[in-house]
């Protein structure tokens, strides 16, 4: 560097050293490399430092780059670790499988609460038993075995305190359906959301990643069954508000989806367990 810094204080100095420099490396006179190096040296030397200095800033702000998009990264992480949480799914790749699990089971706890509403309609309740029961026995009684009337007066009123039993269970059977219903179209609404929100968040992730100016799409595995899902929570919300029209809608995509995809098992049975009867009860 001391060499540099000296022979860059005048070019008289520079040519001189250079000759010098020249003849004890044993070449002799001012040979036309020395000429221009002599003359351009300090021009030389200082596009060189710019040069190094640029790569340094280059540098520099590449690691910043690199930086800032691993802190994008490692916060996608998180917060695609958080969604797969609040869905329940295993992984990426297990997002729909998980959705459908969770209306499944929303299903099932729908289809008891109604079934347990049904007993009422169809006389198959504990108090319809019983007045049923009791019905005979009062029918079986009259003036000559029960000649004041007393047993007949006894069956009569276990009767009515059994019917008022009755309405007061069917009131909380009916309560309870609107209950489950309500908590399992919010509970869907949000991991339905919460799957779109994966999805959106593995694109970033998928983009972030990618090499060059390739256009990067996130397919899951399971797209019909993405499809079947958002289906199903359109009918069991159509079904809910009474709107016939949206029923039928979906009630008709579900069955193509399920027609269209005979191999997913996971389709499959939710279907034929689930959803057949009602949709083919809205499609009639």
């Amino acid at each position: 560097m001391g060499y540099f810094k000296e022979i860059s204080t005048s070019s008289e100095y520079s040519a001189r050293n250079v000759a010098d420099y020249n003849r004890m490396n044993g070449w002799s006179g001012h040979t036309a490399a020395g000429v221009v190096l002599s003359q351009n040296l300090p021009s030389v030397f200082m596009a060189l430092t710019g040069k190094l200095v640029e790569n340094k800033i280059a540098k520099e702000n590449n690691k910043s780059e690199n930086t800032s998009e691993n802190s994008e990264r490692t916060r996608l992480e998180e917060e695609l670790k958080k969604a797969l949480n609040d869905i329940g799914a295993k992984d990426e790749n297990n997002i729909n499988e998980a959705v459908t699990e969770k209306q499944n089971q929303y299903e099932q706890e729908i289809q008891t609460a109604q079934e347990a509403i049904n007993k009422f309609t169809n006389n198959q309740d504990e108090y319809s038993l019983q007045i049923a029961t009791l019905s005979t026995q009062l029918a079986g009684l009259n003036e000559q075995n029960d000649p004041n009337g007393i047993q007949r007066g006894q069956i009569k009123a276990q009767i009515e305190e059994l019917k008022s039993k009755q309405q007061n269970a069917l009131k909380l059977a009916q309560e309870n359906l609107q209950s489950v219903k309500k908590t399992a179209e919010a509970e869907l609404n949000k991991i339905t959301t919460r799957a779109s929100e994966a999805l959106k968040i593995l694109q970033q992730l998928a983009d972030l990643n990618k090499v060059g100016d390739d256009i990067v799409t996130v397919h899951e595995s399971t797209e019909a069954l993405h499809y079947f899902s958002n289906a199903r929570t359109a009918f069991q919300k159509a079904l809910n508000d009474n709107n016939d029209v949206e029923a039928k809608s979906q009630a008709k995509k579900l069955k193509e989806l399920y027609e269209a995809n005979p191999n997913n098992e996971t389709i499959r049975k939710a279907y034929e367990n689930l959803l057949k009867t009602k949709v083919e009860k809205v499609l009639k």
